[in-house]
């Protein structure tokens, strides 16, 4: 699976020299754009004003540049970004930094991924526009990686 392309002719030059194993490409798709509700138990209802805000991107994911890049991708108005190790468990601290950021920004809201959302519990913000990205990778030719997923794990038995 070659993910955040949809053609890759090197990437598949390399996989091509030690397998003949099918490739598969599959991208993230934005399924909702949700508004964090609470300070704590993260409970959320969707809320599509987001779309018409200019935001304030935070995260603490492997790759933030790539999150960075769908937001821009899927349309959303970004005014500055702060990015954070993988996993981070946010503080009061933190909340605070980012919100006196997105201000400095000129954002109205501040949005970050649905995996950080689990990681804000226990802050509190002073900002109603906290969003987060809810997202689903699309497999290209998904019914045929499915085949070949089934069927592989049917020989193995």
């Amino acid at each position: 699976m070659i993910t955040r392309s949809g053609h890759a002719p090197a990437i598949e030059a390399a996989v091509r020299h030690d397998s003949n194993a099918p490739i598969f490409y599959a991208r993230v798709g934005l399924d909702s754009i949700v508004a964090r509700k609470g300070d704590s138990d993260g409970e959320s209802g969707q809320d599509g004003s987001a779309r018409g805000q200019t935001l304030f991107a935070f995260c603490g994911i492997g790759n933030p540049a790539a999150f960075l890049a769908d937001l821009r991708d899927w349309g959303l108005r970004i005014a500055g970004h702060k990015f954070f190790r993988d996993h981070h468990r946010y503080t009061q601290q933190d909340a605070q930094e980012i919100q006196e950021e997105a201000r400095n920004a000129g954002a109205t809201g501040v949005i970050c991924t649905e995996k950080d959302i689990f990681n804000l519990r226990g802050t509190r913000w002073q900002s109603s526009g906290v969003f987060y990205s809810r997202v689903s990778m699309c497999i290209e030719r998904e019914e045929e990686f499915w085949r070949v997923i089934i069927a592989k794990s049917k020989s193995r038995k």
